[in-house]
């Protein structure tokens, strides 16, 4: 349909041929709205904004099961410069031959993407992503149940120039053949993952990183919170990278502590390079080829804490911190039983480098390693080191405490 502005409200609705719903405006709004079953041959629904109006897609229904299929991409948004919001809210999408949810917004607004139902049992699944954003200006959050990319990414999230934050809310299982979930940022404002659910079993999973977030510009802050986040070929569970002079945490937990971070790489990585400071929290972590968990602070302000209750894993090192900042090393790896573990298959258990000042105070209930259990450098003589372990230090080949 073309028009100046374009209200559609259907069923069920079948295109066999270009798309199931398809809406062009070069005035204001577009409205689409669905309740039933929609099909197309190429899109389910495509609408393309060229005005000045907002662009809204709602396509559920009571019972949570309102389905939008596409031959080629399920849900496709094109907004133009001059428009204002995206909004696009569904129940169940699938893009057979391309992306689910697939969303380009050059416009002044926002852009949302809400893909859930009561039950938590919406699905959007693509063959290459399954949720697909890019936004030049305004906040980008999107909200889904469970999510598939194929091929590609399970979510893939970028906001560019004068865009605002990402904000990225999951509950149940996000699958993605590269990321589970992929941020990119050089807007200036935060990055917020959040894959979390009262059982604590939601989990992002990737071939390469389970939940990636990467921060170019020199403002604003990352945050990865989730249950669970796995890489299964190549990278990191959790992978962060920033140049904002926030700060950068992670934390993967849930209330039964059995929360995981594991990485064929890294079982979390955490790369800070401008400012704030860096906060790692798991239950347990995993690093199959490299560190169970890596921390690299190169701020001059900065601090550099890790804490875990279960058991840090790595094939090099179980724990690895370099911090530049002034504000000192915090790790902590206990729990009320003792059992708290740092194994390391290579290399040293916990290995922590402190070049600009600060304390370094790190506390342990049991390393197993090959080369050194707990290896600590400090580079200021006047700024105290302080190592506590409650239970054994076992190391293969070299020395306990170095």
């Amino acid at each position: 349909m073309y028009n100046d502005a374009t209200a559609i409200t259907a069923n069920n609705v079948t295109g066999t041929g270009f798309a199931g719903i398809y809406s062009y405006s070069s005035g204001t709004d577009i409205s689409i709205a669905t309740t039933g079953v929609v099909y197309g041959g190429n899109y389910g629904i495509y609408a393309r904004n060229l005005g000045t109006g907002d662009t809204t897609i709602n396509a559920t229904n009571a019972t949570g099961d309102a389905s939008v299929t596409g031959g080629s991409t399920g849900i496709y948004v094109y907004q133009d410069f001059g428009s204002d919001d995206v909004t696009v809210t569904a129940n169940n999408v699938t893009g057979t031959n391309s992306d689910g949810i697939r969303i380009r917004h050059y416009g002044d607004g926002d852009a949302t993407v809400t893909a859930t139902n009561a039950a938590g049992t919406a699905n959007v699944n693509g063959y290459d992503y399954g949720i697909y954003t890019y936004s030049r200006y305004g906040d980008l959050a999107i909200t889904a149940n469970n999510v598939t990319g194929t091929n590609r990414d399970g979510i893939y999230a970028r906001n560019d120039f004068n865009a605002g934050s990402i904000d990225i809310t999951a509950t149940g299982t996000i699958t993605g053949a590269n990321s589970g979930i992929d941020a990119y940022s050089n807007s200036g404002d935060d990055i917020t993952i959040t894959v979390t659910n009262a059982a604590g079993d939601a989990s992002a999973t990737g071939e390469s990183d389970g939940i990636r977030a990467y921060n170019s510009a020199l403002t604003g802050a990352v945050s990865v919170t989730a249950n669970n986040a796995t890489s299964l070929l190549f990278d990191d569970g959790v992978y962060i990278r920033t140049q904002g002079s926030g700060d950068a945490t992670v934390n993967v937990t849930n209330a039964a502590g059995t929360g995981t971070a594991q990485g064929y790489g890294d079982g979390v990585y955490v790369g800070n390079y401008t400012g704030g400071n860096v906060g790692v929290t798991v239950d347990n972590a995993t690093g199959q080829s490299r560190d169970g968990i890596r921390v690299y602070n190169a701020t001059n302000t900065g601090s550099a804490a890790v804490t875990a209750y279960g058991q840090v894993y790595g094939y090099d090192n179980g724990i690895e911190v370099d911090n530049y900042g002034t504000g000192g090393i915090s790790i902590n790896v206990t729990n009320a039983d003792g059992t708290a573990q740092v194994t390391a298959i290579d290399n040293t258990g916990i290995d922590a480098r402190n070049y600009n000042g600060g304390a370094v105070d790190i506390a342990v209930d049991n390393i197993t390693a090959d080369d050194y259990g707990i290896s600590v450098y400090n580079d200021s003589a006047s700024t105290s080191v302080s190592v506590t372990v409650n239970g054994n230090i076992t190391v293969t080949d070299d020395t306990g405490i170095d």
